[in-house]
C-alpha cells in the first residue's frame, strides 16, 4: 500500500493498494471500502506536481518486548488527557472538549467564518470526526472482552457509539465537501446543536474511560 495525496482528484490523503496496468486501485474518503480505478497520467494533478509524492507503507514485526496491556492503557489515558487538554497559549490549537465548545460557538456565531469556502473545512472535520468516533467505539468494544475487571470500559463503547452516531447527523446537514452548505444561518445553528450533545456524550464517555483506567491500574 501506497499513502498518497489527490487520488481521484480529492484534496486529501488516501491510499493506493493495488494497480493493472496504466490504472491504480485507490481508496479515499470518498470510497473507503471498495477501491475505485483512475488513470496513472492523472496523478498528480499538475497544480500540485512540485509538492505531491507518495509513501510506501512497510508492515514491521512488533518488537519482541512490545507490551500490549501497557500499550493500550496508554491509548486510554491519551484520550482522557487530550479531551482536557487545554489550547495553546494563543489559542490557535483547540483539543478536546475546548475544541467542541470553540466549534459550536463560531458556527454559532452571526460573524464570517474563517478561510475562501469554510464549508469544505467544515465538513471534512465532521466526516473525520465521526469516523475516528466510530472508530473508537470498536476498540472500546474489543479492550472491553479483553479486559472483563474493567467493566465500564463497555460503557464506554456504547457511549462512543451513540456519539459516533450524533455526529453523523450533523454530517447530513452538511456533506463532504460541502461547498455551500454553511452559506443558511439555520444550517450552522443546527450544526453548532449536533456539535454541543456530541460534547456532552463524549465527555461521558471520557468518564467511563477514566473508571476504566482507575481499574487497570
Amino acid at each position: 500500500p501506497v499513502i498518497s495525496y489527490d487520488l481521484l482528484g480529492l484534496p486529501e490523503y488516501g491510499l493506493v493498494v493495488g494497480y493493472d496496468g496504466d490504472q491504480l486501485a485507490c481508496l479515499t474518503l470518498n470510497n473507503d471500502e471498495q477501491p475505485a480505478w483512475m488513470e496513472t497520467a492523472d496523478w498528480p494533478p499538475a497544480e500540485h506536481q512540485q509538492f505531491t509524492r507518495a509513501e510506501a507503507i512497510t508492515l514491521l514485526d512488533l518488537a519482541p518486548d512490545f507490551d500490549r496491556r501497557r500499550a493500550e492503557v496508554a491509548s486510554l489515558r491519551f484520550a482522557v488527557e487530550h479531551f482536557w487538554a487545554p489550547a495553546s497559549r494563543d489559542m490557535w490549537l483547540q483539543h478536546g472538549m475546548k475544541a467542541y465548545e470553540f466549534w459550536a460557538m463560531a458556527l454559532a456565531s452571526p460573524l464570517p467564518l474563517h478561510g475562501v469556502n469554510p464549508g469544505t473545512g467544515h465538513s471534512y472535520n465532521l466526516m473525520v470526526l465521526q469516523r475516528a468516533r466510530r472508530d473508537a467505539a470498536v476498540y472500546l468494544a474489543e479492550l472491553a472482552d479483553r479486559y472483563p475487571e474493567a467493566p465500564s470500559l463497555k460503557a464506554a463503547a456504547a457511549r462512543y457509539d451513540e456519539l459516533a452516531e450524533t455526529v453523523a447527523e450533523a454530517t447530513q446537514f452538511l456533506p463532504f465537501p460541502g461547498t455551500t452548505g454553511l452559506a443558511e444561518p439555520a444550517t450552522r445553528k443546527a450544526v453548532a446543536d449536533v456539535l454541543r450533545r456530541a460534547m456532552a456524550t463524549e465527555r461521558a464517555g471520557i468518564d467511563e474511560i477514566e473508571k476504566a483506567l482507575r481499574a487497570l491500574r
